[in-house]
């Protein structure tokens, strides 16, 4: 099983030029010049750059992207990511498994992550209300919902607090975790969703319930592609959540159709 070895995690950034607005945002904010301007884009040296993540956390408009680590199996994403944060992971890193054999949810559920699904995992460094993780879980599905629009067409309902739903079976979950590290506070935001798995893929228990992405469309999706939505739209909420708060509340108020009116988290459900 695929374990972090490294002493420090590093990332290959670079800028998109389609995304790219020329403002000159993310070259200010890189620390050590690893970013100028060349016909009007930005790009990125890669012999510069240490993957501090700054530019991630100032842009704007989703023009940095990373290359994300790819693994063909592993027990749980978020668990990598975790053991990756102790190693130095930068801002904004990304881990993607084909397959987990250890998935969870919230309150440790066990979450079944066979082959053909999209198992997604994102740190945000020193996040801030990183406590709340209710808040930061609803801000989070908002995202992902769109990401799953951006990328398939279809649009999922919301089941509080963290599962997506379309035609009354669960495509997408989503578990949003806290790691400290003395006095900083990070997050790292899991999503698993079923892209391309079929009902004999899951335990008998669960094919009354479950679905895919595929299922849905009545053909096979490109992975790569919701995993890159994924990014884009994880990017532009993580970089300015407390702007964000109330747009992607109530978004998530208006498309959750099981929305608790007092607030409370029902631990049964």
């Amino acid at each position: 099983m695929p374990e972090v070895t490294e002493d420090k995690i590093s990332l290959d950034y670079h800028i998109s030029r389609e995304r790219c607005r020329a403002c000159g945002v993310c070259q200010a904010a890189c620390p050590v010049k690893a970013i100028s301007m060349s016909s009007g884009k930005a790009s990125i040296d890669p012999e510069l750059c240490d993957s501090c993540g700054k530019c991630i956390s100032k842009c704007r408009f989703g023009a940095v992207e990373r290359d994300p680590v790819i693994l063909e199996e592993i027990d749980s994403t978020n668990r990598w990511l975790k053991d990756a944060v102790l190693k130095g992971a930068p801002d904004g890193m990304v881990v993607i498994a084909r397959k987990q054999s250890s998935g969870r949810g919230r309150f440790d559920r066990s979450f079944s992550s066979p082959e053909g699904g999209l198992y997604y995992s994102q740190l945000k460094r020193n996040f801030p209300g990183g406590e709340d993780m209710v808040k930061i879980t609803q801000l989070v599905a908002v995202a992902v919902r769109r990401a799953i629009i951006e990328s398939s067409g279809i649009a999922p309902d919301i089941k509080w607090i963290n599962d997506l739903y379309v035609r009354g079976r669960k495509i997408c979950g989503i578990l949003c975790e806290s790691v400290s590290i003395g006095s900083e506070n990070h997050i790292i935001v899991g999503i698993g969703v079923n892209v391309n798995t079929a009902l004999e893929d899951y335990p008998q228990e669960l094919r009354d319930k479950i679905g895919s992405l595929a299922m849905i469309k009545g053909e096979k999706l490109d992975t790569d592609a919701v995993a890159g939505a994924l990014t884009r739209q994880l990017d532009k909420l993580l970089v300015r959540p407390r702007k964000l708060e109330n747009e992607y509340s109530a978004e998530y108020r208006k498309y959750c159709y099981n929305f608790p009116e007092d607030n409370i988290i029902k631990q049964e459900e």
